[in-house]
């Protein structure tokens, strides 16, 4: 898969050229919370593909250690706050055909931020494959950013066989330079970004322990 972003108006917290579309497409390899209020379709452009490299950029926040990051099954809900949630942005996404995602308009949009060689990580992946498939006929969206705490985590065949060894069925977003964890605000893995229907971060989440308040946000604001 070659360049694009997602903007999702999402924010998290530790542990990126196609046709226009029916309506007014987003262009660009963006997919923002405001395009989700204004009723567009999300579309994806490409550009230069990603070169697969042994380092993460100089640009990256530093790798940091697991024990100061991971958050634990005990981890609890940050409150919302309701702002738009920024862009996600990806020069690779796995699971995105043709570079096109299907609409988003009026739909619930998890953003799960994680790292695959991360246990708490790998626990909510099968939380969220559950949630996927509990509301596979409602209006939510589930959106991984796979930004990597370890170097060999930056390469991208190891994580494209993560993601079939995990059966993840949702997009998933190339985070090595570690843009979308910052724009985020992102300290720790995993971390859970709940927009809503208008473009507006509904929930913060941290820690795999959090899924419970996770799912109690999603029914809340789930449209009738």
């Amino acid at each position: 898969m070659s360049s694009a972003s997602i903007s999702a108006n999402h924010t998290a917290n530790h542990y990126n050229s196609s046709p226009a579309l029916t309506g007014p497409a987003l262009t660009g390899s963006t997919f923002t919370g405001a395009a989700l209020a204004a009723g567009s379709r999300n579309s994806l452009s490409t550009s230069s593909p990603l070169q697969p490299s042994n380092s993460l950029s100089s640009t990256s926040s530093p790798l940091q250690s697991r024990s100061n990051n991971s958050m634990s099954n005990n981890s609890s809900l940050i409150t919302a706050t309701g702002i738009l949630a920024p862009d996600i942005e990806s020069p690779h996404w796995i699971n995105v055909k043709d570079n096109a995602f299907g609409s988003l308009t009026g739909k619930i949009v998890v953003v799960n931020f994680w790292t695959y060689a991360c246990h708490h990580s790998q626990s909510l992946l099968r939380h969220l494959a559950i949630l996927q498939r509990t509301y596979r006929r409602r209006p939510v969206q589930v959106i991984g950013v796979h930004t990597p705490e370890f170097l060999f985590e930056s390469d991208i065949d190891n994580l494209e066989r993560a993601v079939r060894d995990f059966k993840i069925n949702w997009p998933v977003a190339v985070d090595n330079d570690y843009d979308n964890f910052n724009r985020f605000g992102v300290r720790f893995w995993p971390s859970t970004i709940l927009i809503d229907p208008a473009g507006r971060v509904a929930g913060r989440f941290v820690g795999a322990g959090s899924f419970p308040d996770l799912a109690r946000t999603i029914h809340a604001i789930l449209p009738n």
